[in-house]
């Protein structure tokens, strides 16, 4: 089970940036955003397209100068 952390972005709280966990009752209406660790830190989007065609490429320059070559 995950747990999502949250920090408080409520200028106006008492517990401005303080972190907590959905539901909390203090925390009701305040302006959050998701708390990331380092640990957590994923990778974007993009590059989970970029290294398979960048491979892909590679592979298809290979055979292109393996064929010139023979």
């Amino acid at each position: 089970m995950e747990t999502t952390y949250y920090t408080c972005l409520n200028q106006h709280c008492v517990k401005h940036r303080n972190v907590f966990l959905d539901g909390d009752p203090e925390h009701e209406h305040c302006k959050r955003t998701v708390l990331r660790f380092d640990q957590e830190s994923k990778r974007p989007g993009w590059l989970r397209v970029a290294i398979p065609v960048a491979l892909a490429v590679a592979a298809l320059v290979t055979v292109q100068v393996v064929r010139r070559s023979a």
